[in-house]
C-alpha cells in the first residue's frame, strides 16, 4: 500500500504543477518486482483523461511487448526524430506507457543483454513467462481466481491469492488510483485484439477496440474468444468489474515489436480517449 500512497501524492502534485496543460513527461516507480526490480510509468501529456499501456507482464516469453512499448516511450518522448511525435497527445489527455509489468521474467532470458542484442531463438523463453516465485501474472487478479490455472496444456501457479504478488499489486494500486478511460495490455503471439466484458455489455471497450484495429490492422476474432481454454484469474476480467475498459493487443509473433502498425494504433486511440 505504500506505493498507492506514493502515486496518489504524484498525481496530485504533477496535476497542480501541470494545471496550465501542455506536453510533459515524467517517469516514476510505482512498485517493485520480487527480486526488487523497479516497475516504471512513464508519462506523457497532462490531461485529466488518461490511456495506460503495459507490456511484458509475460516477462521474457513475450520479450517483444516490452520492446515495443520501450519504442512508444521512445517515440513519444520525441527522442525518436525531431518533431516526430509532434501534436501526438491531444489536449486533455494523458498518456502512461509501463514498458514491463514483470522484470523478473524477462531478466531470466535475456541474461542483462539488451533488447536489440537479444536473440530469442537462442534459448528457451517459457520460464520468462513467470515471476520470480513462478507465478503467472495473468492469472493472479481477483476474477474468477483458482490456485492453479491453465496456460495451454500446462497447469499453471495463480499464486497463494489473488494479489499474492507484488507486481499485480502494483499495477492494480496504480490503475485503481488513476481511473483510465481504457488500459492496453500487449501480449503475442495470437494476432488479434481482444476486449473485456459480456453479455450485453461490451461497450465502451468493443468501440475503443474496433478503433485500434482499424488503425493498426489487427483483426478482431469473432467466436468464443482468444484461446480453447479457460483462463482465471485475468486482468481484463478485473478490470471490467472495476469499470475500467481493457483492450489486449496480440502481437502477431514473438520476434518483432510491430512498432508501426502499433503506434498508429495508439495514437487513433488517444484521441478517441479526448473525444469520450
Amino acid at each position: 500500500m505504500r506505493y498507492r500512497k506514493l502515486i496518489e501524492l504524484l498525481l496530485g502534485v504533477t496535476a497542480f504543477l501541470m494545471a496550465g496543460g501542455g506536453a510533459w513527461a515524467e517517469d516514476t516507480v510505482i512498485g517493485r518486482s520480487v527480486e526488487g526490480r523497479a516497475i516504471e510509468v512513464h508519462r506523457f501529456g497532462s490531461g485529466e483523461k488518461a490511456l495506460v499501456l503495459y507490456g511484458g507482464i509475460h516477462g521474457g516469453y513475450e520479450w517483444n511487448t516490452v520492446a515495443l512499448t520501450r519504442q512508444l516511450i521512445e517515440y513519444f518522448s520525441g527522442a525518436g526524430g525531431a518533431g516526430e511525435a509532434g501534436g501526438a497527445i491531444p489536449e486533455g489527455v494523458s498518456l502512461y506507457i509501463i514498458p514491463v509489468l514483470n522484470p523478473d521474467g524477462l531478466a531470466a532470458v535475456t541474461d542483462g543483454k539488451q533488447l536489440d542484442e537479444f536473440d530469442p531463438t537462442a534459448v528457451d523463453t517459457t520460464k520468462g513467462r513467470f515471476n520470480a516465485r513462478g507465478v503467472d501474472l495473468n492469472r493472479n487478479w481477483d476474477a474468477r481466481w483458482e490456485p492453479v490455472s491453465e496456460w495451454r496444456n500446462m497447469k499453471v501457479d495463480a499464486g497463494s491469492r489473488p494479489f499474492s504478488e507484488p507486481e499485480t499489486r502494483a499495477l492494480r494500486d496504480f490503475v485503481l488510483t488513476l481511473k483510465p478511460t481504457v488500459i492496453v495490455s500487449y501480449h503475442s503471439q495470437a494476432n488479434g485484439i481482444y476486449y473485456s466484458g459480456k453479455r450485453d455489455r461490451w461497450e465502451p471497450a468493443r468501440s475503443l477496440a474496433q478503433v485500434y484495429s482499424e488503425a493498426s490492422g489487427y483483426p478482431i476474432p469473432q467466436g468464443r474468444g482468444l484461446v480453447g481454454y479457460r483462463i482465471t484469474g485475468a486482468s481484463g476480467g478485473y478490470f471490467y468489474r472495476q469499470g475500467i475498459p481493457e483492450i489486449t493487443v496480440e502481437l502477431t509473433g514473438r520476434t518483432d515489436a510491430e512498432f508501426t502498425r502499433n503506434v498508429k494504433g495508439v495514437r487513433s486511440l488517444l484521441q478517441a480517449v479526448a473525444e469520450q
